[in-house]
């Protein structure tokens, strides 16, 4: 093996390379010394200006016959051979040290419940008839679970994503909402340490949820909480007809917290626009603790394809719960049937009264830009006043819109695409721990070295890559009637 030349080199060795930016222009080929360090992997041609590539710009490591293909992002491609006794240990190396990147920058700092969990894992794609079939490491997170294959991708599903979990010989077998099928087994001493850390993670998920719900609904019964909870968890947004189907109470606090929240007349004004069935609320659990709060968040669907009328948008607005003083919060039982609405609102308030600041990290960087600005400029956090601001999204694409108008079917298919949008949405903000900056940013902004999560998340989330697809604008809150006109003018904007 050839020496490394840096203490943070991982490993290197001698191959053969070739590099091309498309099938047809190669850049440069030869003989070469290969090193992948933490956060890159450097080719070295002799004499020569070395070629160093970051991790983050890799897109797919391809390991075929003896060969590793490097998919580079937006092109771009290596291929290394003739790697002789070092193929596995490389390609392991290099797999390992980008996983660990996506789950530096993907996960967003969630907490680790437990990790150095060694298993087996066995599970494929939806979309793939591959089957992945490798030593791993597991890692348990408060919100989800990363599995870290030997030489494939990192794969991470959310417990809120679970579909069924269940026990099997010597290890657990998980199934997605995407019907992804995860066999974990080969834990050795470790099984009952990893299930107890697993199971305690979504119970805690669970409870979370059903205490959310109890506080509002005391009377609720068992039945009905569970299944409200249920699409609560891990901060998801659930729809109004989906609520009262099990609890008109529920929706009505909803909608309480919300007037208590700051934003009663801008919620009120847009649901005057909204397809109202179709708007949901959710609450997103602070994932450090003490150190950041919970958030209210709701979607707003504005939907007509009437040529007279035409509105086409969905909009989000997210809110920090309120944090009352030890002074000012009376101890309240939140199951106490006696309890008056607006006491429900206050015993919420209370139950997540130890969450403290605001989950904004780059907050008060700079003032948000209004809607006739240029949107390369609108870089910085949310208002630095109210640290809030609403976002506009198309629901349907200009071609989808013009084939609707003369369908018999249009209202059932406008239904079903607000659905799709609502669980789109969710699973981006889930998968980016509601960090909305990935959403916002400007693609020259993306390649500031600050912000290369945020383009690493892009890149690698493709429920986000879409969401970025369908971005309109946002506009701060700077006033309610300014608010207002700058919502108006972007509902109506000749952006589809």
């Amino acid at each position: 093996m050839a020496e490394k030349t840096s203490k943070n080199t991982l490993i290197v060795a001698e191959c053969s390379f070739e590099y091309s930016s498309s099938p047809i222009d190669i850049i440069a080929r030869g003989e070469a010394r290969a090193e992948v360090s933490e956060e890159e992997i450097i080719i070295f041609e002799k004499l020569k200006q070395p070629y160093i590539f970051k991790l983050t710009d890799i897109s797919k490591i391809i390991p075929s016959n003896y060969k590793i293909i490097i998919r580079l992002s937006p092109n771009g491609e290596i291929r290394l051979s003739e790697l002789g006794y070092n193929f596995e240990d490389f390609l392991r190396i290099l797999i390992k040290s980008r996983n660990m990147l996506i789950s530096k920058y993907l996960l967003m700092n969630e907490e680790v419940i437990r990790k150095d969990i060694k298993a087996h894992c066995e599970f494929s794609y939806t979309d793939s008839s591959e089957t992945i079939n490798d030593e791993c490491e597991v890692i348990v997170y408060k919100t989800g679970l990363a599995i870290h294959p030997e030489y494939n991708e990192l794969l991470r599903i959310p417990y809120c994503e679970v579909s069924d979990i269940s026990e099997i010989d010597y290890g657990i077998l998980i199934v997605s909402e995407d019907n992804i099928k995860v066999r974990l087994n080969q834990f050795g001493y470790e099984l009952d340490s990893f299930k107890k850390c697993l199971f305690g993670a979504i119970e805690e998920l669970n409870l979370f949820a059903q205490k959310f719900v109890r506080s509002i609904d005391p009377h609720a019964d068992i039945v009905s909480l569970r299944k409200i909870a249920g699409m609560f968890l891990d901060g998801k947004a659930a729809m109004k007809q989906d609520i009262e189907k099990y609890s008109k109470k529920v929706w009505e606090g909803l909608e309480k917290l919300i007037d208590k929240s700051g934003l009663k007349e801008e919620y009120r004004y847009l649901k005057t626009l909204a397809v109202v069935d179709k708007i949901a609320i959710g609450l997103k659990q602070g994932l450090m603790g003490e150190l950041t709060d919970d958030y209210l968040w709701f979607l707003i669907p504005v939907l007509s394809i009437d040529a007279g009328n035409y509105k086409n948008r969905m909009i989000l607005e997210a809110v920090p719960l309120k944090k009352e003083s030890p002074g000012e919060a009376a101890e309240e039982d939140v199951n106490d049937n006696e309890s008056s609405g607006e006491d429900n609102i206050s015993a919420v308030k209370n139950l997540f009264q130890d969450i403290l600041s605001k989950e904004n990290e780059q907050s008060g960087n700079g003032q948000d830009e209004d809607i006739d600005r240029d949107q390369d400029q609108n870089q910085c956090e949310e208002n630095s006043a109210t640290g809030m601001a609403t976002y506009l999204f198309k629901i349907f694409d200009e071609n989808e819109t013009e084939s609707l108008k003369n369908d018999s079917q249009n209202a059932r298919k406008t239904e079903l695409k607000i659905n799709e949008m609502i669980r789109k949405i969710n699973k981006a903000l889930i998968a980016i721990n509601f960090r909305r900056e990935p959403i916002y940013l400007s693609e020259d902004a993306l390649y500031d070295p600050k912000n290369i999560r945020y383009r690493f998340a892009i890149e690698n989330i493709p429920a986000l890559k879409e969401l970025r697809s369908k971005f309109i604008g946002r506009v701060s809150h700077s006033g309610l009637e300014r608010w207002k006109k700058s919502i108006e003018k972007m509902i109506k904007s000749g952006k589809n």
